[in-house]
């Protein structure tokens, strides 16, 4: 008599259930994800950006909004990718904390601001800016993505 083929389960009600907490897992993780985006941090004064591969340039900029805030100015820190035209419109000062990934390229938490915004005219005329751009000097695009940042911001008038 041959061997029955391999079953995982003789239960469908198992299968069932194991479906069913999967598609919960999957919407619950969805719908952080979008409250995240749309929490994106109030207007402020002055606005700390940051862009981080590895954690250290987001340490680094909480840091700077804690010593901004504690000097009683409005201020906020916000993902590079969360940054909105509104954050642009009312922000006085921006700090961009900024990492370097690969060749001169942007982290992941900020493609969309690479892409979006620095591609953008902006009129950063009457604001002051600075970057702090990290990056390794073993790389040719050495601090690039805080070199563009850098750039995108004199043109705008910063």
């Amino acid at each position: 008599m041959p061997d029955a083929p391999l079953r995982l389960s003789r239960d469908a009600v198992d299968w069932a259930l194991a479906l069913g907490l999967v598609a919960l897992w999957l919407m619950l993780t969805v719908l952080l994800v979008m409250r995240r985006a749309r929490t994106a941090a109030p207007a402020a004064q002055a606005i700390v950006v940051y862009a981080s591969q590895t954690g250290h340039a987001g340490d680094l900029a909480q840091q700077a909004q804690l010593r901004i805030a504690a000097s009683g100015a409005d201020c906020a820190l916000v993902e590079a990718d969360s940054l909105t035209p509104e954050h642009l419109a009312t922000a006085k000062l921006l700090v961009f904390v900024a990492s370097t990934t690969g060749e001169g390229e942007a982290p992941d938490n900020a493609r969309r601001f690479a892409r979006d915004v620095l591609g953008a005219a902006v009129d950063l005329s009457g604001k002051q800016v600075a970057v702090l751009a990290l990056g390794d000097r073993r790389y040719r695009q050495f601090c690039g993505f805080g070199r563009r940042i850098a750039d995108w911001a004199r043109r705008g008038g910063a």
